[in-house]
């Protein structure tokens, strides 16, 4: 299941641990989660929300501005690798491309 935290904070809710951006949690501890009140508050204020799906793929999710923002919201340069070899979108290619420098500044930077 994914589960997107698009507050400024990482939310730690009994089993859980929302990190900022898209995550990707098993269903029965957020079925464990769901329901509590911060949870309830934060899902009603649109700050987080749960969809069917895993991060596994950034090509199965649509539409594209959605993957983009997964993609900015992603800091594992494996994961990120991985979707650049798989994806076809040019938009969402580039995002990855993006982000992947933002996380490699070149050397060239600190002189």
């Amino acid at each position: 299941m994914r589960v997107w935290n698009k507050t400024e904070h990482i939310k730690h809710i009994g089993p859980v641990t929302l990190n900022i951006g898209a995550n990707e949690i098993d269903e029965k501890d957020w079925s464990r989660v769901e329901k509590h009140p911060i949870v309830k508050h934060l899902t009603s204020k649109g700050l987080i929300k749960a969809e069917e799906g895993n991060l596994e793929n950034v090509a199965d999710i649509t539409p594209a501005d959605k993957a983009i923002e997964l993609v900015e919201s992603t800091f594992s340069q494996e994961k990120l690798q991985k979707w650049l070899e798989t994806e076809t979108r040019k938009g969402v290619k580039a995002a990855i491309e993006k982000q992947i420098e933002s996380l490699n500044p070149s050397q060239e930077d600190d002189e």
